[in-house]
C-alpha cells in the first residue's frame, strides 16, 4: 500500500476490482463519498498509482474555473486538436470529440476529484459519455464531498448516480490502530495510549484532523480540542508573518492560484514571494502544481484561512485581484472572465456595482461561446443580482433576454419563459419594442395555449412598434415576426389567421436577401400547408428549402427541405432513391450529425441539451407545459399537422 495511505487497504482493493476495464462492456462510474478530510483524494491517488491503463485526472474547484474545466484538464487534446470537430461551434461535436479520444485510449481511468464542484455543462457531457458504449473500458472514479454541492451537481448529480453502472464507496473514519499509525508518523515519536485515545475522540477518525493533531504533537503543542479550522490555524500561526500573509491573500483567490497574482496583491515581485511559498510548502499547506501555480493541500486549509480575512480587507483584495487578472491575462480574458466576475461580484455590496454587472455579462457571453449555456445563465443572473436597483428597465430587460436565450439553449424552457415574460413587461414600459421582438423570436410556439398566447401577443406588440422604413433589415425582421406569429396562431387553432400571417411573411422574405427570414417564412408556410389538400404546395416548399440550404451552406436547412416530402406518410427511412441524403448533409455540417437518426438539425446547437437532457431538464419542460401527461401535444394538434418544421431558432421544442 502506498505510504500516503493508511487504514484503507479494503477500500483500495475494492476500487481496484471495480476499476478493472477488461471485464466491462460499457463505461462505469465509481463515486467515492465522504466528509471533507476523510481521505478521498489520497485513496484515488493510490488507485491511480496502481492503474495499468492510462490515467486522466481533473480537479474541480468551487470558484474561478472556466467552462468545461473538467475536460480542459483531463482531455485537453479534444479541445485543441484541429483535426477534430470544432467544439466551440457545436456542443454535440464536443461530446463526439471527447468520446473519440477516450475510446481511442482503449480503456482508461478518468479521475475527477471534488466532482461536486463541476460545472453543469461538464457533468452533462460526462453523463453522455458514461452512456455511450463506444467508451467501453472507461472507468470514471469521482470523489464527492458529502454535505456540499455546487449548482451543477445539484441538477445533474442525482441523474448521474442513478445510471446503469454506478458503484458507491463511502469512506468512514479510521479505526484506532490506523489513527495511532498516522499520529506516530506525523509526530515522529511513540505516543502514549492517552494521547492516541484523545486524538481518536477529537478527530472522529478523520485522517486530515488526525494529521493536524500529529503535527501539533510534533511541535510540542498539546492539542486542547477545537474544530479542524482551529487546528489548521494553530499550525499556520507557527509560520513566519510573511508566509501567513501570503497564505491569507492566496486563500481569497482560489484553491489553485497563480503566484504572479498573489505577488500583485502583496505589492511584491514574484521572486520576493518565493521564501514564503517555500515555507508553506515545507509546512504541507501548499503543493506545487507547476508553471507558477500552487494549490492548497486541502480545501479546508483554504477555507480556514479565508475566514480570517476582515470584510473591509477582503473587499480591497477582491478589487485588486480582479484588476491583476485582467492585466495579466489581456490576451486570453475568456479563460479568466468568470473569475474576474466572481471577484467583482464579491465587492458589489460595497457599491462597485457597474464593474460587477459588466464582467458578469462578459463572462456569460464567453460561457455561451464555449457552449456552457448553464454557466451563462448563472452569470446573467449574477449580473442582475449585482446590478439590483441601479439597473434601468431596459438594461434589466436585456439581461433577462440574454438569460432566457441561455436557458433555452440549456433546455430550461420554464425558466426561459419566465425570463422572457419579465423582460417583455420591462421593455414595454420602457418603450423598447426592439427587445419585445427579441423575446418573440427567442421562444417558439409549442402547442401550449398559455405559452402560445404569450408568443402571439409579443409578436403583435413587436409588429406594432416596429418602424416600417422600407429597409431590407426592417422587412426581414417583420417577416420573421410574421412567421413566428403564424406558428403561434396555427398551434392556437387560428388556422386562417396563421395562413394570412405566413403568406405575408413569405412575400416579405422573398423580396429581400435575408436568409434567416426566408427560412423562417418557408417554415411557417409549410406548417400552414399541412394536410392532404396541399401536397403540391408542400413539395414546392421542400424543393425551395433544400435549394436555400444548399445556397446558404446550412445543412440543417437543407435537411429539413429533404425531410418535408416524407413526413406526411410518416416514412423517414432513406433508400438509394430517397431525396433525403442525411449522410451528405451531416458530412457538410462538420459535426457528429451523421450518427444521429433524427436529423442534422437536432444534432446541432442548441438542440443538444434536449438529446442529452437529464430527468431534471425533462421535468422542467413538463412543468412549463401544463398539458395532459399522456401526450406531449395539446389535443388535436398532431392530427392537424403531419409536418415537421425546421427549428432554426434556439427555442424550438417540437418533437
Amino acid at each position: 500500500m502506498p505510504s500516503r495511505l493508511v487504514g484503507r487497504g479494503g477500500e483500495l482493493a475494492r476500487l481496484q476490482a471495480l476499476a478493472d476495464p477488461r471485464s466491462l462492456a460499457r463505461p462505469r462510474l465509481v463515486v467515492v463519498d465522504g466528509e471533507a478530510g476523510i481521505g478521498k483524494t489520497s485513496l484515488v491517488l493510490a488507485l491511480a498509482d496502481s492503474a495499468t491503463s492510462r490515467v486522466r485526472w481533473a480537479q474541480c474547484v468551487e470558484e474561478g474555473a472556466p467552462p468545461f474545466w473538467l475536460w480542459r484538464q483531463s482531455v485537453p487534446e479534444a479541445l485543441s486538436d484541429p483535426g477534430l470537430p470544432d467544439p466551440i461551434g457545436d456542443r454535440f461535436a464536443l461530446f463526439a470529440a471527447l468520446r473519440d479520444v477516450l475510446a481511442a485510449d482503449q480503456g482508461c481511468l478518468l479521475v475527477i476529484d471534488d466532482v461536486q464542484w463541476a460545472d453543469e455543462a461538464s457533468l452533462l457531457t460526462l453523463r453522455m459519455l458514461l452512456r455511450d458504449p463506444a467508451c467501453r473500458g472507461v472507468i470514471c472514479c469521482a470523489t464527492r464531498r458529502t454535505g456540499e454541492a455546487g449548482p451543477g451537481w445539484e441538477r445533474v448529480g442525482p441523474d448521474l448516480l442513478s445510471g446503469h453502472d454506478v458503484e458507491r464507496v463511502t469512506l468512514r473514519g479510521l479505526d484506532e490502530f490506523a489513527i495511532s499509525e498516522v499520529l506516530r508518523a506525523e509526530a515522529g515519536r511513540d505516543l502514549d495510549p492517552a494521547e492516541i485515545r484523545d486524538a481518536s475522540i477529537a478527530s472522529g477518525g478523520n485522517p486530515l484532523f488526525v494529521r493536524e493533531l500529529g503535527r501539533l504533537l510534533a511541535a510540542g503543542v498539546r492539542p486542547t480540542g477545537g474544530d479542524i479550522a482551529e487546528i489548521i490555524m494553530a499550525r499556520v500561526r507557527r509560520l513566519a508573518p510573511a508566509a501567513q500573509q501570503l497564505l491569507r491573500v492566496a486563500s481569497l483567490l482560489a484553491e489553485e492560484f497563480e503566484l504572479t497574482v498573489v505577488a500583485r496583491l502583496l505589492d511584491l515581485p514574484t521572486a520576493g514571494c518565493l521564501p514564503a511559498v517555500s515555507e508553506a510548502l515545507s509546512a504541507g499547506l501548499l503543493s506545487d502544481v507547476g508553471t507558477g501555480r500552487f494549490r492548497f493541500t486541502h480545501g479546508l486549509v483554504r477555507t480556514a484561512l479565508e475566514s480570517q480575512i476582515p470584510l473591509q480587507q477582503a473587499v480591497v483584495l477582491h478589487i485588486r485581484a480582479a484588476q491583476a487578472l485582467e492585466d495579466l491575462h489581456r490576451d486570453g480574458l475568456e479563460r479568466v472572465s468568470s473569475d474576474i466576475a466572481r471577484h467583482w461580484a464579491a465587492v458589489a455590496v460595497a457599491g462597485e456595482r457597474a464593474p460587477a454587472v459588466a464582467w458578469a455579462r462578459r463572462a456569460a457571453e464567453d460561457a455561451s461561446r464555449a457552449l456552457a449555456h448553464e454557466e451563462a445563465s448563472r452569470l446573467y443572473a449574477s449580473a442582475l443580482d449585482c446590478g439590483g436597483p441601479t439597473l434601468g428597465a431596459d438594461e434589466q430587460a436585456e439581461l433577462l433576454l440574454a438569460r432566457g436565450a441561455a436557458d433555452v439553449a440549456a433546455g430550461w424552457f420554464a425558466e426561459a419563459s419566465d425570463a422572457c415574460r419579465q423582460a417583455v413587461a420591462l421593455a414595454e414600459d420602457a418603450g423598447r419594442y426592439d427587445l419585445v421582438t427579441v423575446a418573440a423570436l427567442t421562444l417558439d410556439a409549442v402547442g401550449n395555449r398559455a405559452w402560445d398566447r404569450s408568443v402571439q401577443s409579443w409578436c403583435l406588440s413587436a409588429l406594432e412598434g416596429l418602424r416600417d422604413d422600407g429597409s431590407p433589415a426592417s422587412d426581414a425582421l417583420r417577416a420573421r415576426l410574421l412567421a413566428r406569429l403564424a406558428e403561434a396562431r396555427f398551434y392556437s387553432g387560428d388556422v386562417s389567421g396563421a395562413d394570412a400571417s405566413a403568406d405575408r411573411a413569405l412575400s416579405l422574405a422573398e423580396s429581400g436577401v435575408d436568409g434567416d427570414a426566408l427560412v423562417a417564412a418557408l417554415r411557417a408556410r409549410q406548417l400552414t400547408y399541412s394536410g392532404a389538400d396541399h401536397s403540391l404546395e408542400r413539395a414546392d416548399l421542400a424543393k425551395r428549402m433544400t435549394t436555400l440550404g444548399e445556397r446558404l451552406r446550412r445543412p440543417a436547412v437543407e435537411m429539413w427541405g429533404r425531410l418535408w416530402p416524407l413526413t406526411c406518410s410518416g416514412n423517414t427511412a432513406t433508400s438509394p432513391g430517397s431525396p433525403l441524403r442525411s449522410r451528405d448533409c451531416a458530412g457538410a455540417s462538420n459535426s457528429s450529425a451523421a450518427r444521429c437518426p433524427v436529423g442534422t438539425s437536432w444534432c446541432r446547437r442548441p438542440h443538444w441539451p434536449r438529446l442529452a437532457a437529464s430527468s431534471t431538464t425533462r421535468s422542467r419542460w413538463v412543468r412549463s407545459r401544463p398539458t395532459s401527461p399522456s401526450r406531449r401535444w395539446p389535443s388535436g394538434r398532431r392530427s392537424r399537422s403531419c409536418s415537421i418544421s425546421a427549428p432554426t431558432s434556439p427555442g424550438s421544442v417540437r418533437r
